[in-house]
């Protein structure tokens, strides 16, 4: 201390919203600051930093303010203490602690463990209710000081904030307080302690106190005001269980021990969830397997008093502790699941999923907050769901809204959400797994709609790029935030505009402080109602986004004419094919343009848009339309029973988005002009349609196809990195149809395909580019690669175990050599299974990496299968075959004339054991390409109506021995006769095929002038052709049909010739004309035969 006249002081920096633990990672993060002094108890989410001069203070908050670490958002704030108050404070604290250890602890075991989880209980609820109340004002009054004192901020920024200095009219209403309708044993998730009482005896219930401070007794939770009764009945009947273990509780500080902790969820209607974790270091898989049994029939034995909906164990064998989701969970009673009633909606609530825990207090919350959202009738409301979780806030709310869109960043979340929104029959809710701030622009921008975002962010608060993205959003103006720990989040929402939140500030309208947590110091939930200030100088303007590729040596900007006056456009950073920027709003109407580089000329839109009065949505350059309203053919069949696909955008029927890979154009060259070699490159990908636009980094590209390599116009496969995912698919294909010049057939048979209710992948068009250059209209396809398997057959599941997915290949070198081929023969030679005729594509969960067993067995059943018609075959049948999938596609295949499909050319096909269906076989037809008079053999064989003259038919074993059962030919012909009368007719399928060609017709022009990137001659796909497998090809091609298809992929056909026919080449009908022929062809035939079609499915 100075001996001087002059008063000491002590420059005190303290620093906000650290995490409470992770003492090493702090003290690293001040090392590299070089604040080498700090304190921080383990139960602070702050610390201090002291400083002998203002400078330095100032100095150090510099370099923390603003920084990010481990998720949060650094702040400081600075006091300045005389060193003789300092030291008084520090020896008073000091006393008294030393007095607080003196003093003997007269309280019961129950009193300390009372204090310890409901510490508030001593007080009347009102008393409980007003302080955690006061609480809250407190931090908004704080807040409004704090806005109103910041440093350094311009006129404009004061502005934003004018609203601070009116302390005599609050601008914003804090309402009175909401109690909680029940103030005991409301919690309906408990996690309990596996450990030792005071006496040393096993026990269920909850610590002493905090374990770092040395406390490992265990109390159990009978007293506990918060804890239910069914709860506590369940711990007291897993301490009965463990105190009859051979096996040890877990010591904490020894770590050793089997028996960890269990979790219970025992909700209002009666489900009851049990977690049990245990260590399992210590035992064998013996007696892990013979525990696990036991633990089943205790459970199962007490079903009288306690009637256990799903009984689950954890193992984990890491030295956190607590249920945690790096443990391995196995369901051992029921699904997995319980559920809940909130606001008359039914929930499904998983082991990990977050759920409040004061059901009718958070029915409460969410009625105010519905309330609050104000929902105009006059106007179309979209409710923005922000960390979504499960679905609970935007699916109680659905009824009342227009369209319900929720954010979350975990998978499993979501998959809980469209499920939730499944069982409450919620069908204008929108789910997507992904940051928030890269997918908040899926909100439209349409005229007369009010976009409401409802914020319950996680325990850990709020990241920044939320606030970002929602102060930068356009469409947002009304945002409802609730949390228990507003702080530094709600700082970010109201404070000006600066260099890390550019967007408006929102500013409060209204508060409210909801209890959902009786008896704890938990502070109540705080609902707060904010609106976004409105820029004056914008009222009138509106956001022009259009998406295009400039050729730079050509044109130099785009722009966008409105009302006859040109505003220059500026390109995305992120997204450089997007072109946005501010202007008035026409009157008239509007057009984009590029600007040449030669001069400001310019190349405008040959027709003038409509004007509108919001943000345009990402509109292509030189398309006239943004979406296109498409017949869709009828669902004449429903779907297969075992498939349960995920709700995915990945198909839009009625818009066409934009695919942009970036990536070194040196490699990307070699690729492409490579076409023999297997060359996979790393390149960033941009997916932009409508309403969104989402970048992947680190994805691989290649070519896809056999005979596609061969073509001018190349095929891709793309490969999303691990844990990203386009819309719930990681793996995708970029189809080229070279071969089609009616650009329409793939998406008419998958189509198909999908009306008769069968499983495939799904299609739809998608615009190209690669670097600077534009590759044209391809079709986009979902594989046939994990998680596909779990998004058909089980809605997503990430843990859904699969079986073997097999691929057909119709010609290898090495399968031709031997004279194989995928036929579905026997072979008894089993090695000859694996000569290249046969993929795995998939293995199963639990098999080995390279298994033909089961494709093995199927093809032997198939060479001796019963064909005598009876109950026993049918039966027998169906238990190797979904036998009437089958029947469905080969169906399919005949009147829409795969020409490359199972029976012309025993290719383009996958059979899936389905570990569902006792390991059943699912038929599953692709690559659709060849179709509807796309043709690798005589068109008049083709269409000719006789199913049984149709190329190949008789020639494949499985279609000859099923058709060798009298009911499944019956079925055959009554499913070819049914789906020409149903889908085959011109106010159908023609209908669908003219809306798909007005849709495309602009992309097809445009498509067709541009130049390749493959280098190609003509014919040269049959010289690799003989090259790799010789002219002794297992199946005889019409050689004249064969070559007339190879060269005319190198000619330009126009488009409505390819579309009605005549084309004038043997290889190709018009696609109309096809479908015409084939109707025809095929109710003639059966007219002839005289044959009815009146059986039902054969099950």
């Amino acid at each position: 201390m100075s001996l001087g006249c002059k008063e000491a002081f002590i420059y005190r920096v303290k620093v906000l919203n650290l995490p409470k633990h992770e003492m090493s990672s702090i003290k690293k993060l001040f090392d590299t600051l070089d604040l080498h002094k700090f304190k921080k108890a383990p139960k602070w989410d702050y610390a201090y930093l002291n400083f002998e001069t203002e400078e330095a203070a100032k100095a150090a908050m510099m370099k923390i303010d603003g920084r990010e670490f481990k998720k949060r958002v650094l702040v400081t704030e600075y006091t300045k203490v005389s060193e003789e108050s300092f030291r008084t404070r520090f020896e008073t604290k000091k006393k008294k602690e030393s007095e607080q250890e003196e003093k003997e602890d007269l309280r019961t075991p129950a009193e300390m463990l009372a204090d310890q989880v409901t510490p508030l209980y001593k007080l009347a609820y009102e008393e409980q209710v007003a302080k955690k109340h006061k609480s809250g004002i407190r931090y908004l009054n704080s807040l409004r000081k704090k806005l109103n004192t910041l440093p350094d901020l311009n006129d404009a920024a004061r502005d934003q904030i004018a609203w601070t200095n009116d302390r005599e009219n609050n601008e914003y209403e804090i309402l009175d307080p909401i109690h909680s309708p029940i103030i005991k044993e409301y919690r309906t998730k408990c996690e309990f302690t596996i450990g030792k009482d005071l006496n040393g005896e096993r026990t269920v219930g909850f610590l002493l106190g905090q374990y770092r401070d040395g406390i490992t007794s265990v109390l159990d939770p009978n007293e506990c005001l918060h804890v239910s009764e069914k709860a506590k009945e369940i711990a007291k009947k897993m301490k009965e269980y463990i105190r009859d273990s051979e096996y040890e509780v877990y010591d904490r500080v020894s770590k050793t021990g089997v028996w960890r902790s269990i979790m219970t969820k025992t909700q209002t209607t009666g489900d009851i969830m049990i977690l049990i974790q245990l260590r399992t270091t210590e035992l064998s898989d013996q007696q892990l397997t013979q525990e696990k049994e036991r633990i089943i029939n205790y459970w199962n034995g007490l079903k009288q008093t306690i009637n256990t909906t799903t009984l689950l164990l954890q193992t984990w064998d890491g030295d956190s502790n607590g249920i945690t989701d790096k443990g391995h969970t196995e369901i051992l009673i029921g699904d997995g699941y319980v559920y809940e009633k909130l606001l008359g909606c039914r929930f499904r609530i998983s082991s990990s999923a977050f759920f409040q825990v004061n059901t009718p207090a958070t029915e409460l919350l969410y009625s105010k907050c519905a309330e609050w959202c104000n929902i105009n009738k006059e106007k179309k409301t979209t409710l923005l769901d922000l960390c979504c979780g499960t679905g609970t806030i935007g699916i109680t709310m659905a009824k009342s809204v227009d369209k319900v869109i929720g954010i979350e960043m975990i998978p499993e979340a979501i998959v809980d959400a469209k499920a939730n929104a499944k069982i409450n029959n919620i069908t204008n809710a929108y789910y997507y797994a992904n940051k928030v701030e890269d997918k908040i622009d899926i909100v439209a921008n349409e005229r007369n709609e009010e976009v409401v975002a409802v914020l319950d962010p996680p325990r850990n608060g709020v990241h920044s790029s939320v606030i970002r993205a929602v102060r930068e959003s356009s469409q947002i103006k009304k945002v409802i935030f609730i949390s228990c720990d507003a702080k530094q989040a709600m700082q970010n929402f109201i404070g000006p505009t600066s260099n890390r939140f550019k967007g408006l500030p929102f500013k409060p309208s209204r508060a409210v402080s909801i209890d959902l947590f009786p008896h704890t110091e938990h502070l109540l939930a705080l609902l707060l109602s904010v609106f976004s200030i409105e820029a004056q100088d914008n009222s009138t303007a509106i956001e022009y986004n259009v998406i295009a590729l400039l050729n730079q040596t050509v044109f130099k900007s785009m722009a966008v004419v409105v009302d006859n006056v040109s505003y220059p456009l500026e390109s995305n950073t992120t997204f450089p094919i997007i072109y946005s920027a501010k202007a008035p709003a026409a009157q008239t109407g509007y057009q984009y343009a590029k600007v040449y580089s030669s001069n400001d000329s310019m190349l405008i839109e040959s027709f003038t848009r409509q004007p509108v009065t919001e943000n345009t949505p990402h509109e292509f350059f030189n398309r006239s339309w943004n979406t296109h309203d498409n017949v869709q053919l009828p669902q004449i069949y429903s779907m297969l029973s075992s498939v349960n696909r995920i709700s995915s955008d990945l198909h839009k029927d009625n818009q066409i988005p934009t695919i942009h890979i970036i990536g070194n154009q040196t490699e990307l060259d070699e690729m492409n002009t490579n076409s023999t070699a297997d060359i996979t490159v790393q390149t960033n990908l941009s997916y932009v349609s409508l309403f969104d636009a989402i970048r992947f980094e680190d994805v691989e590209i290649s070519l896809s196809g056999r005979s596609s390599r061969w073509m001018p116009k190349l095929s891709y496969k793309l490969e999303l990195k691990k844990g990203d995912s386009l819309y719930g698919y990681r793996y995708l294909r970029l189809r080229a149809l070279a071969t089609d010049p009616s650009y329409v057939r793939e998406q008419v048979a998958f189509n198909m395909v999908r009306s008769v209710g069968l499983v495939s992948s799904e299609f739809s068009y998608v615009r190209v580019f690669m670097n600077n250059q534009e590759l044209g209209l391809f079709g986009i396809l979902d594989t046939f690669k994990n998680p596909w398997l779990a998004n058909v057959f089980d809605q997503g599941n990430t843990t859904y175990e699969n079986g073997y997915l097999y691929q057909a290949v119709y010609l290898t070198p090495n399968s031709v050599a031997q004279n194989v081929m995928s036929d579905l023969s026997y072979m008894s030679n089993h090695s000859l299974y694996g000569l290249g005729q046969y993929n795995i594509e998939e293995e199963a969960t639990h098999g080995d990496k390279v298994n033909w067993t089961a494709l093995i067995g199927f093809t032997r059943f198939i060479a001796n299968a019963p064909t005598v018609d009876s109950s026993e075959t049918i039966h027998a049948w169906n238990q190797q075959l979904d036998v009437e999938s089958f029947l469905r596609s080969a169906a399919i295949e005949v009147l829409a004339g795969f020409s490359d499909g199972y029976i012309a050319l025993a290719d383009n096909y996958y059979l899936y054991q389905n570990p569902q269906r006792m390991n059943q076989f699912i038929y599953i037809p692709s690559d659709l390409d060849l179709t509807f008079g796309n043709t690798l053999f005589k068109l008049s064989e083709m269409w000719s109506g006789n199913y049984s003259t149709y190329p190949g038919l008789y020639d494949r074993p499985l279609m000859n021995q099923i058709l060798k059962v009298g009911k499944f030919k019956a079925r055959y012909e009554h499913l070819l006769q049914d789906i020409n009368i149903q889908l085959m007719r011109p106010d159908v399928i023609v209908a669908r095929i003219d809306s798909i060609a007005s849709m495309i017709k602009q992309d097809v022009v445009w498509d067709q002038s541009l130049a390749r990137v493959a280098v190609t001659e003509p014919g040269s796909l049959i010289s690799v052709q003989d090259r790799d497998v010789g002219t002794n090809r297992p199946i005889e091609l019409d050689n004249a049909t064969f070559n007339d298809l190879i060269n005319r992929t190198t000619q330009v056909i126009p488009f409505e010739i390819a579309l009605n026919g005549p084309t004038g080449h043997i290889s190709l009908s018009g696609v109309k004309e096809w479908i015409e022929a084939i109707r025809r062809n095929t109710t003639e035939f059966f007219k002839v035969h005289n044959m009815n079609f009146s059986l039902k499915s054969i099950k």
